[in-house]
Parts: C-alpha cells; sequence; structure tokens
C-alpha cells in the first residue's frame, strides 16, 4: 500500500532523549520549541487564579471544565426553552459520566433534518468544546434577530455532542494536559483513541493495536461506551442531512474518505461547501484553513467518526481542525483567541448547514 507522502512530523518529547534516538536513525529534525511545558504551567497557573464571569460574553473568556460546561448548557436550555433542550445523558462513560446532548430548533419536529455537532472527541483539544459553545451561544442569541440564523432553525435542528471525551477532558484538567484517549484501563496502560475505535474500516491503516499508542484503536469495533452511546443516538435519529466532527489544530476542513485516497459519491459537493467555508473563515480574521480529502490533506485513518456518519446516512460529513496552524502553542491555545476562532467558525457552520439543507430539498423536489 502507497501512502501520501509526509512533509513533517510534530513530536512532543524529551530533547535531549529525542536528540540521540534522532541523530542515531539518521533523522533530520528541528527543534521548535522548548517552551510547551512552560505554555502548560503558565495555563494551570492562570485556571487556578481565575475569577467568575460577571458577564455572558465573559464566560469565552476562559476554558471550563467539563462539570461548570454541563451546567452552563442547562442554564443556556433554560435561557432559550423554545429553542433549545438538554438532554441529561444519552450514554455513560468508562468512568461513568454522563454524555449530554443539546439540540436547537424552533417547533420542533421529529422528521426535520438534522446537523449533528460532536466536540472534543480527543481530550486535549480544548478549544474544539469550547468554539462550539460560543457558536451555539452565538445562535440562540440571534434567533428572530439574524434572518439567516432565524430561517435556519425555522426549517432544521441542531444536534450537538458537547463532549464526546469527558473522561479524558477531565483527566486533562487534573493530570495530563496534552492526554489525547478515552480511560479505559487497558490493564498496563490507559485509554482508546475515540476517533479510531468506529465500525467502518475498524483496525486499519493509521491505527494501532497496540494499547499503549495514542491511536489506538481498541479491542474491537465500537468497543468503547462513549461510542456505543454516539452511535445509538445517531441511529435514533431520523433524516441526519449533515454531521461535522470539531477537532484541533492545523486548519484543516476534511472531507470523506479518511482511510483511502478516493473520491466519495457527492465529492463535487463536498468539495464545493469546504470551499466555501474556506472562503467565510477567511473573511473574518484572515486565518486561512486548507480544505481537502482527509486521506491525502491530513493522513490515511481508520475506523473514524467521519467516515462513520457518512457511511450511515449522513451524505455531508466533514471534520474541521481548529486553530491553530503550528505545534506551538498547538493544543495549548490561550483563551484570548476563544472568541475570535468562534466568530470565524460560527458563520462557516452557519453556511454548511444551510447548503446541507438546501441540498437535502433539492433532492426532494
Amino acid at each position: 500500500m502507497t501512502f501520501p507522502p509526509v512533509s513533517a512530523l510534530d513530536i512532543f518529547a524529551d530533547v535531549s532523549e529525542f536528540t540521540t534516538f534522532a541523530r542515531s536513525k539518521g533523522l533530520r529534525f528541528h527543534l521548535v520549541s522548548t517552551s510547551v511545558q512552560d505554555l502548560i504551567f503558565q495555563e494551570a497557573a492562570r485556571l487556578s487564579a481565575k475569577s467568575a464571569a460577571s458577564s455572558p460574553l465573559a464566560w469565552f473568556d476562559e476554558y471550563h471544565t467539563y462539570n461548570d460546561t454541563k451546567a452552563w448548557y442547562l442554564d443556556l436550555s433554560r435561557q432559550f426553552p423554545q429553542l433549545a433542550t438538554f438532554v441529561p445523558t444519552v450514554g455513560k462513560t468508562w468512568e461513568n459520566r454522563d454524555l449530554f446532548a443539546f439540540r436547537i430548533t424552533a417547533n420542533p419536529n421529529p422528521s426535520r433534518p438534522k446537523i449533528w455537532v460532536q466536540c472534543n472527541i480527543h481530550a486535549r483539544e480544548w478549544i474544539t468544546s469550547a468554539t462550539c459553545q460560543y457558536a451555539f451561544h452565538h445562535i440562540l442569541n440571534n434567533y428572530g434577530v439574524d434572518q439567516a440564523v432565524t430561517e435556519l432553525l425555522n426549517s432544521a435542528e441542531f444536534v450537538v455532542i458537547p463532549f464526546v471525551n469527558p473522561d479524558g477532558y477531565d483527566f486533562t484538567w487534573s493530570n495530563d494536559r496534552l492526554w489525547r484517549k478515552n480511560r479505559r484501563n487497558n490493564g498496563g496502560s490507559y485509554g482508546v483513541d475515540l476517533n479510531r475505535n468506529y465500525d467502518v474500516q475498524w483496525g486499519g491503516v493509521g491505527s494501532s493495536p497496540l494499547p499503549s499508542s495514542d491511536t489506538y484503536h481498541g479491542p474491537g469495533p465500537n468497543s468503547e461506551p462513549e461510542v456505543q452511546s454516539l452511535v445509538a443516538y445517531f441511529s435514533s435519529l431520523s433524516n441526519v442531512i449533515a454531521s461535522l466532527d470539531v477537532h484541533s489544530y492545523s486548519q484543516l476542513i476534511l472531507r470523506p474518505y479518511t482511510h483511502i485516497a478516493a473520491a466519495s459519491a457527492n465529492e463535487a459537493d463536498l468539495k464545493q461547501v469546504s470551499d466555501e467555508m474556506v472562503s467565510i473563515i477567511l473573511g473574518v480574521h484572515g486565518k486561512r484553513f486548507t480544505p481537502g480529502p482527509w486521506y491525502s490533506a491530513l493522513y490515511p485513518s481508520s475506523g473514524v467518526s467521519q467516515d462513520y456518519y457518512y457511511a450511515h446516512g449522513s451524505p455531508f460529513s466533514l471534520t474541521i481542525e481548529l486553530r491553530p496552524t503550528t505545534a506551538v502553542p498547538g493544543f495549548v491555545l490561550p483563551p484570548d483567541e476563544i472568541i475570535p476562532s468562534g466568530e470565524e467558525v460560527t458563520p462557516a457552520l452557519l453556511h454548511y448547514a444551510q447548503f446541507a439543507l438546501n441540498s437535502n430539498l433539492r433532492k426532494q423536489n
């Protein structure tokens, strides 16, 4: 099998140990930064000293724990009872946390077209859940004010999973800021990469059978309670026309497929909407995102949520990789980038949802 070329890899490691290893193997490398751990220390100190938010938008001045965010979504549903529904749980994690959901529409109708959005499948990607919070806070506050928002919520429903990986996310607050996986006890190591555990092409290229690996695919397809719960919840919904998995970092908009270099059945539409999303994002703060098929624009991967949702009835299935483009600050993105990230992603998300809705209406006619 031939894989697309990789120009470079970002590696977090002890400088001395990696230098010795790389030189022994004749590898070329460039030291980008020795300050990632310093960023983590600074973040921890800042969070320990944070004060309570004094206004609705002040919430976005900082990152928040799983418990605080869950309470925030519940409060948001109470502020907008005609539009938002807080679903306390659609399943449990290994450590018995709730996988809660948040649904937004006007005049709910079970058959209404739905847009599935999930965040924080990888624990260390804090900006993903924060950007989702901004986006749906904005959407709720602009119903009846913004014509595009109003028309969309009158016609479609957002189904949001704010945290796919609550256990891992909580672990990044308490133990290891750069933890990626869930918290399955593998007996000698912990965690499964939930974004290699879905049953589409499970166990294939770009996933690992080694429990200690960051891309460990788990003992079997859909083996993890988090994936099992989301698959069941997704399957219970009718007419899911679009799905978006929100990740960081790299500033990419990725479309099927993840596991093979082949065009999907609706490649033309997916390419068009991806290109338009890139243009929308660029017009907000000048951040340039790159669109492309996952397999060639990122790296070959199997058992990924994007291809699962595409294979199970969601014709518009994308992954977005948020800010930044570089390993520093990488996953430890400063909180003053939460609002700018939300400002650029929200209109792109709205356009994506409307594009999928229009496509769905054309098919019906």
